[in-house]
């Protein structure tokens, strides 16, 4: 079997990923103002979700970033968690609204032990995986869990 190779592909796949990194790099970047101007570690789903929206994060984060980086919006935040009274007893209720799966014997999450992969690395995993699918139509991968 014969496979020709268009040199313009090959510019169209450096284009498309010089693009994805920018975008990472950009998104890394909001992510970065965000855990600075709000005091706290860890981006929200919320955002999260807003990334995976073309232009949405970086739009949602040019509104928003004025009144974050002024300190109206922490601060308002802090305010009302300072007047918000919660007792054990609520604490305990929303754990036990949650609902447990006995097949997960695990929650992932840093604490546990498991640690994400970044953006760049789980894009390199992507690539990856389409590099080894487009390799060789004629083998089946397989992935083996111990």
């Amino acid at each position: 079997m014969v496979t020709a190779i268009a040199p313009r592909a090959f510019i169209d796949v450096a284009f498309v990923a010089a693009q994805a990194v920018r975008l990472i790099r950009r998104i890394a970047e909001i992510y970065d103002e965000i855990r600075r101007f709000s005091g706290v570690a860890y981006v929200s789903s919320l955002q999260r979700h807003l990334a995976t929206l073309p232009g949405v994060l970086a739009w949602a984060w040019d509104a928003l970033r004025p009144a974050m980086v002024s300190g109206v919006i922490p601060e308002t935040g802090w305010r009302l968690g300072g007047s918000l009274r919660l007792t054990p007893a609520a604490g305990f209720a929303v754990e036990q609204s949650i609902p447990h799966y006995s097949q997960v014997s695990n929650v992932i999450n840093p604490a546990n032990g498991w640690y994400p992969l970044t953006s760049l690395a789980g894009f390199a995993v992507t690539c990856a995986w389409a590099a080894a699918a487009m390799a060789d139509t004629s083998t089946q991968v397989a992935i083996v869990f111990k």
